[in-house]
């Protein structure tokens, strides 16, 4: 959604900022000045290239995916009412953490052993840690898990933007 004077987002002419220096996180920056700062800090190095810091454009499937984020949060989500801009926020913090978090692992989840019916490849979910119920979005899959980004902070376990992969049977659709 480009506005006089402000540059479409998402598109390839937005690009990724990263960096591994101490306290900086990742950003989503336009050659026109406009910028989004993320509070997700980088812990995948490799997307690095093995440089300190790293500038690329943003592709098509980064473009996509914020875009059916975006649309996800502003008509499908359990929350209604959220601007366009906040749709934005969020969808850029999610993707942010998607390609610069490493997922944790499955020690600290509880399997609900959930049907095929039950979760879904991209929405609201919720995972169960320490009997708890806690709100994650699904973000991708890979063959057998689901990539999600956590909603709700998980005390002592997981703050909010970390990024989980587990197998799917951990996972249910969040309808509340």
């Amino acid at each position: 959604m480009a506005t006089v004077g402000n540059p479409s987002f998402p598109s390839t002419e937005w690009a990724w900022q990263i960096s591994k220096l101490e306290g900086e996180t990742a950003k989503i920056i336009h050659p026109s000045g406009f910028a989004f700062v993320s509070p997700v800090v980088l812990n995948r190095e490799d997307r690095l290239e093995g440089h300190e810091t790293y500038l690329y454009k943003l592709t098509e499937k980064d473009s996509f995916l914020l875009s059916y984020t975006i649309d996800y949060f502003q008509n499908k989500a359990r929350v209604k009412g959220l601007s366009h801009h906040e749709s934005m926020i969020l969808a850029a913090n999610m993707v942010c953490s998607y390609r610069f978090r490493k997922p944790l692992g499955v020690e600290i989840f509880t399997d609900q052993n959930s049907s095929d019916d039950e979760w879904r490849k991209f929405g609201e979910h919720l995972v169960v840690c320490d009997e708890k119920e806690y709100e994650v979005f699904v973000i991708g899959h890979n063959k057998g898990t689901l990539v999600a980004v956590v909603m709700d902070e998980i005390p002592t376990k997981a703050p909010k933007l970390e990024l989980l992969e587990l197998p799917r049977s951990f996972f249910k659709r969040n309808f509340a």
